[in-house]
């Protein structure tokens, strides 16, 4: 049941606080994971954040190795060495997958988990976002997110999914 594991372990993060600047974490421990998954100070951490609810949720597979090589700092690199690999992607929402933006046409992205799905509309934990509304990330939250949102020049655009295997 790896989409529901991805699920609670996502939920476990929700509210940790990154210090300003992206200059680390207010959760040591949270930080110290962050990290191991190759986190720098000063880096955004999104895909950071999903690298580590993955490797925490896949750590007695076999697939481990394969995840921490697919995954990288920048959501939209991590969305393509998926597909390339050939894991399944698509643009439908599923428990567990990782939803992946791009803004505007720029390589440039967000990515968070899925956590929920409805006929509209998807919920997702994302790291280094705003649970306010604003674009200054500086938290994990619950997102509500729809599907088939209009294209956007300054903003996030949905590329797709990435469904765990």
């Amino acid at each position: 049941m790896i989409p529901d594991t991805i699920k609670q372990t996502a939920l476990k993060y929700v509210g940790k606080t990154e210090k300003p600047n992206n200059s680390g974490f207010n959760d040591a421990e949270f930080e110290k994971r962050m990290a191991d998954t190759g986190w720098i100070k000063g880096s955004s951490w999104c895909a950071y954040f999903t690298e580590l609810v993955w490797t925490e949720s896949y750590k007695d597979s076999p697939l481990l190795p394969e995840i921490k090589k697919l995954f990288s700092g920048s959501a939209t690199a991590t969305y393509k060495n998926f597909d390339i690999a050939k894991w399944e992607v698509g643009t439908v929402p599923k428990l567990g997958s990782l939803a992946v933006w791009r803004h505007g046409n720029g390589w440039q992205g967000h990515i968070g988990i899925v956590i929920e799905v409805s006929e509209l509309s998807f919920k997702t934990v994302e790291g280094n976002t705003n649970d306010k509304g604003g674009r200054e990330g500086y938290i994990v939250a619950v997102k509500n997110r729809v599907t088939k949102a209009p294209y956007t020049a300054n903003g996030l655009n949905l590329i797709g999914f990435v469904y765990p295997k």
